[in-house]
């Protein structure tokens, strides 16, 4: 988050852009540490696979729009620092 605030704050990137990606990192480590709870409840050994089946319709849906993001700013990067 840190580094977003960074690149937002140089105007690397604007402060919508900053807005969805820290939205969609949020998001993807609740997931992340909602899972590792439950296997840590269970008594088992903590990963970091989430399967998409574990999620509620809506879940899927936004980390899904969190991946299409995540996926647009790498596309940016790529473009923008491409030798």
């Amino acid at each position: 988050l840190d580094r977003l605030d960074l690149m937002k704050s140089s105007n690397a990137i604007s402060n919508e852009t900053a807005g969805e990606l820290h939205d969609a990192l949020e998001f993807i480590s609740n997931l992340r540490i909602q899972h590792q709870a439950g296997q840590v409840r269970a008594g088992k050994k903590m990963d970091n696979f989430v399967s998409p089946d574990t999620l509620s319709h809506a879940d899927r849906n936004r980390l899904k729009e969190a991946f299409l993001v995540i996926r647009n700013m790498q596309a940016v990067l790529k473009h923008r620092y491409q030798r």
